[in-house]
């Protein structure tokens, strides 16, 4: 690893962040809607990469999510 990205791991920090799961969020079967699991996961994915790159970060593609019952 080289000695920037070594540096950058060493005074990285966790933040961790709450979603509370409303009542839009849930089926009629009170389970999680797949629209509000990729919101969230797209909300993860830009803070971890603006945070990692230090720059403003888009997401670009989203796709291969399956779910099983």
């Amino acid at each position: 690893m080289g000695s920037f990205l070594a540096n950058f791991v060493d005074q990285s920090y966790s933040d961790p962040f709450t979603l509370i799961v409303g009542l839009q969020d849930l089926t009629p079967n009170s389970r999680l809607t797949p629209n509000s699991l990729l919101q969230w996961m797209d909300e993860a994915a830009f803070i971890t990469a603006t945070r990692f790159s230090r720059q403003k970060m888009v997401t670009v593609c989203s796709d291969g999510l399956f779910g099983s019952h």
